[in-house]
């Protein structure tokens, strides 16, 4: 097997100067074209270098080799607003480009690709929701959250803290899909953004995600250590002084300017560079095959059992803990008269599902799985249900976030309550949602957290309360989440991105099933 890891390094030099074109600034960046041998921009000394982990890459063998064959291939991509495909101004989002390629140099595979990426998004909310915006069949996954997951954590923990365990489980979920996927990790970099200064190497999450890289063995690909000179020599399609192209300079700076906003690649640049690191990641495992076929070690690695987590005892749940749509209305438990699932949109708008009710003292119940293996001090500890003293405590306590609507007049407020061997508190006692904020004549879905104790079929219930600060006394239930780790002041904060960038237009938009990304 070693002679085999050596041969495969050997052959990954040799094919580093026939998979990337080299060349020399004259001035302008090469033109984009389509087709499987792509006009890089990135010169082939940079694109090496943008590969800072590639491993043994069994499983990216084998994805390729899929594709070769022709057979039907899905790549799900998901990740925060560059994913999404932010500032991608007189070009394409990285994904287009990377489907592009896709289907030029297999044309007679079926390659489908999934774009699951919500802006602002961590990997916090991912790692629950994983089913909503993964499919399971995928046969590769990029996953970018370089740039939105926390760049450092203080303490002494620098892994087994609540922002490094939730990477390692959407990382475990992932790679234990049933078509034993190739993980790629890419790294985004924002060199406006950094801090203390402007342009520190440093300061983004990738030193973190490069332990997981090598643990996993995921090819990890950096823009920063592809591209970070060609931005401090302010190379044309690199250039970084200027943060933000404008309308008035937008012509000027096409093919100039990394970025269109500080954040984001602009389209014509650094869009197109997050995407030929993958393509170039691809081409070499593509390559590799015609040199050496794939084998049945190939298969035995790919297919073999991941390791124990890195981070002990952080395994990933396998239950769904992301309720929204048709997910939220299959754990509706039991009856719940005076409450109706509906959908608030005008026409033409896109759908507004949630469950309403407009009746003092009707009740909701949602049957939720709140188990977890990972669940760690940092949240008050919670009698459970039946105890005798107050000194008894539960081992540990999740997160648990309601969505619902928050609206400036009609609006009123529901109680809630937790029972079937669970228990649940809110930060200084807030067990009740409030629909109601005066505040601004707008319409927000607002995400409401608190702690719950363990339990398999824990029942959560949502019943509209008396009280009332606008008159009216509406509440709109819109989805649920649960969290396997106890944050620890309760606000949410890990939620509220992912919930007012779009995630429940996303799910609404085609009923409350997965979206299929509109490539092309």
């Amino acid at each position: 097997m070693h002679a085999r890891v050596m041969q495969q390094h050997l052959m990954l030099l040799l094919l580093l100067a026939t998979t990337a074109t080299s060349m020399e600034y004259t001035g302008r960046i090469p033109a984009y074209t389509r087709g499987p041998q792509p006009n890089f921009m990135i010169p082939a000394r940079n694109l090496a270098n943008g590969v800072t982990f590639f491993g043994s890459h069994e499983r990216l063998r084998l994805a390729m080799d899929r594709l070769a064959r022709g057979d039907r291939t899905l790549v799900a991509v998901t990740g925060g607003s560059n994913t999404v495909g932010h500032g991608a101004l007189n070009g394409f989002g990285w994904p287009v480009y990377l489907d592009h390629w896709l289907r030029d140099t297999f044309p007679a595979a079926s390659v489908k690709m999934f774009n699951g990426a919500v802006a602002g998004s961590t990997s916090e909310y991912m790692s629950v929701c994983t089913l909503m915006h993964v499919p399971r069949n995928a046969s590769i996954v990029v996953l970018e959250y370089g740039h939105n997951d926390l760049h450092h954590t203080s303490g002494h923990e620098p892994m087994d803290n609540p922002q490094r365990r939730p990477f390692e489980r959407l990382v475990r979920k992932v790679l234990n899909y049933p078509n034993r996927p190739a993980v790629i990790l890419l790294n985004a970099y924002a060199w406006h953004e950094t801090s203390p200064f402007k342009g520190a190497y440093w300061d983004n999450a990738e030193h973190a995600f490069s332990e997981y890289s090598s643990y996993y063995e995921l090819p990890s690909l950096s823009v920063k250590a592809c591209c970070y000179h060609l931005m401090r020599n302010n190379t044309p399609g690199f250039r970084i002084d200027v943060r933000n192209r404008t309308p008035e300079t937008a012509e000027e700076l096409k093919w100039e300017t990394f970025y269109s906003d500080g954040v984001h690649g602009s389209g014509d640049t650094g869009h197109r560079v997050m995407a030929e690191l993958l393509i170039h990641s691809l081409m070499l495992a593509q390559a590799s095959l015609k040199f050496q076929p794939i084998s049945e070690a190939d298969r035995s690695a790919a297919a073999a059992p991941l390791p124990p987590p890195m981070v002990p005892g952080n395994d990933a749940g396998t239950s769904d803990r992301c309720l929204i749509g048709r997910y939220l209305t299959k754990a509706v438990s039991g009856d719940h008269p005076g409450w109706a699932w509906v959908d608030e949109s005008r026409a033409g708008q896109q759908a507004k599902l949630g469950f309403v009710s407009n009746t003092t003292g009707a009740s909701i119940s949602f049957k939720v799985d709140t188990t977890s293996q990972i669940a760690r001090s940092g949240a008050p500890k919670l009698k459970a249900e039946g105890e005798a003293t107050a000194t008894q405590e539960t081992a540990g306590v999740v997160t648990v976030g309601i969505m619902h609507l928050q609206s400036y007049e009609g609006m009123g407020k529901g109680t809630i309550s937790c029972g079937n061997g669970c228990t649940c508190s809110g930060e200084q006692g807030r067990l009740t949602i409030d629909g109601h904020d005066g505040s601004r004549k707008v319409s927000q879905v607002h995400m409401h957290s608190l702690f719950a104790s363990q339990a398999k079929e824990c029942v959560i219930t949502v019943t509209v309360a008396g009280e009332t600060s606008s008159g009216g006394h509406k509440v709109k239930v819109q989805g649920i989440f649960v969290s396997e780790e106890a944050v620890s002041d309760g606000s949410g904060s890990a939620w509220d991105p992912a919930v007012s960038n779009g995630v429940l237009g996303l799910v609404d938009e085609i009923k409350g099933d997965l979206v299929e990304a509109h490539i092309g």
